[in-house]
């Protein structure tokens, strides 16, 4: 693309030249003779209209670039959400610009570079180290670009931080971003950076590091120049996770009242970390529950509940969109509930029960229930109220795997991914919450033996928010 957009600037400017020359021509013979045939424009109105056309196609070719590499782009997680080398090829752009917006007689084409950003909060003001200098700097051009390329949502999320701490908590949703450029033609040689702090309120999300003016040789002859790339939108699970801390409870809410059988190869393990940008929480319980005779009695009946309930302090506003989707891409870490000898370490829900027994007191149930979700109003995470599954119901991602008395076997397998939707009010703060709820009885089928496992957790690579 940079080969033919530079092939067909080297055609134009043959033609520039023929009719700057031509343009010459008539204006030197109307400078001579009277009367004359006057040229439809002046050499100086001709040329400003080339400088002006230059520049638009230079912002052609930036916004295909941009468009191309934003629609291959991961929006839903990290800052710096573009693919790998995308920062070479906007160098690589942001080298182009320097060279074809610089008057040819010139080597010291100074720093340039780009920023991309999402909403109406900023105005594309931004604060420049370089060198002993620093000051603000206004876009040399801009454009918009669509959001709607490579299988992505035709909206993306993006956030403010209500107190300017880089705690985001305010959340829009936009269908296009916005680029800006800009360039210092003066820039002195060595390091040359963009602040994080904008002038107006508010923070880049993630800014190119080490940046500065150097000499280079291109096209065989030195040159001065600089480039420099900056995110300004703040979105995907970079700003849902931003600020969180975490209330819970150092272990599960657990109980095995009414077990009789003797359960062997027993599992029964869990994990609660609530630090990071996201808490990490699971648990497993596997094992066969065998039928046993004993002098007080004998039985095969299991009966096991894991109940664990985490919540965000942060509250989150959606002041103008009601109607989005929360959702989950699940991380690799075990939090306790990968199988022994390995296992699916991307699971979200995981069960397998053998349930026996003919009478309704010899049947199996479970209870199952796996949510993140956002809520205005939280539980207390020591003592979490009964209710709670009830207030994760329609706030976003609900798994509901239970079931009632059966003699049947009973699976359920969810991995990776999960999401579901909310309707949020524009005066309400919304807590990230999760619940992982299991409730199991079951027996075998007369004096046999009955195997089970559930398994659940919650360690995500990202939670973020789509239309």
């Amino acid at each position: 693309a940079e080969e033919a957009f530079v092939d067909a600037r080297a055609q134009q400017e043959k033609v520039v030249l023929m009719v700057l020359w031509a343009v010459k021509v008539l204006e030197s013979d109307c400078q001579m003779r009277k009367p004359c045939e006057a040229p439809p424009f002046s050499s100086r109105q001709f040329m400003k209209q080339v400088d002006a056309d230059t520049k638009d196609q230079v912002a052609a070719f930036n916004e295909g670039l941009d468009w191309l590499l934003l629609s291959y782009g991961e929006p839903h997680y990290d800052a710096w959400f573009l693919p790998n080398s995308a920062d070479q090829y906007l160098t690589r752009a942001n080298f182009l610009n320097a060279v074809v917006l610089t008057p040819k007689s010139e080597s010291h084409l100074g720093m340039w570079g780009r920023v991309i950003s999402m909403g109406d909060a900023w105005d594309g003001t931004i604060r420049m180290n370089c060198g002993a200098k620093s000051g603000t700097l206004t876009p040399r051009f801009s454009y918009t670009v669509e959001v709607d390329g490579h299988d992505k949502p035709k909206e993306l999320d993006w956030w403010i931080s209500r107190a300017a701490n880089k705690v985001y908590d305010e959340v829009h949703f936009a269908k296009q971003w916005k680029v800006y450029h800009y360039a210092i033609p003066d820039a002195a040689q060595g390091p040359c950076t963009l602040e994080e702090a904008l002038p107006a309120k508010g923070f880049m999300a993630w800014v190119q590091p080490g940046t500065e003016v150097r000499s280079v040789t291109a096209g065989g002859k030195p040159v001065v120049v600089g480039s420099f790339i900056g995110i300004q939108r703040a979105g995907g699970s970079y700003a849902m996770g931003s600020g969180n801390q975490w209330r819970a409870r150092r272990e599960p809410v657990k109980s095995d009242d009414g077990t009789t059988a003797v359960i062997e190869k027993k599992q029964d393990e869990w994990s609660i970390d609530p630090s990071g940008p996201f808490a990490k929480a699971g648990f497993l319980f596997a094992g066969r529950g065998e039928y046993k005779l004993r002098f007080s009695g004998g039985g095969g009946r299991v009966h096991k509940s894991n109940l664990i309930y985490l919540y965000s302090e942060k509250k989150i506003y959606f002041p103008a969109d009601s109607n989005v989707k929360l959702n989950l891409y699940q991380g690799p870490a075990c939090a306790k509930a990968c199988e022994e000898g390995g296992g699916d370490n991307l699971l979200i829900v995981d069960y397998n029960i053998e349930n026996g027994g003919t009478g309704e007191k010899e049947k199996g149930k479970l209870t199952s229930v796996v949510s993140v979700f956002l809520s205005p109003r939280v539980g207390n995470v020591d003592a979490p109220a009964a209710n709670t599954r009830n207030a994760a119901v329609g706030r976003g991602i609900y798994l509901d795997g239970s079931y009632g008395p059966t003699s049947a076997r009973k699976e359920m397998h969810v991995r990776t991914t999960a999401s579901g939707p909310l309707t949020t009010e524009p005066s309400e703060g919304y807590h990230l919450q999760y619940l992982m709820d299991f409730d199991l009885e079951t027996e075998g089928n007369g004096v046999g033996a009955t195997e089970f496992k559930y398994r659940s957790k919650i360690t995500p690579r990202g939670v973020y928010l789509t239309k």
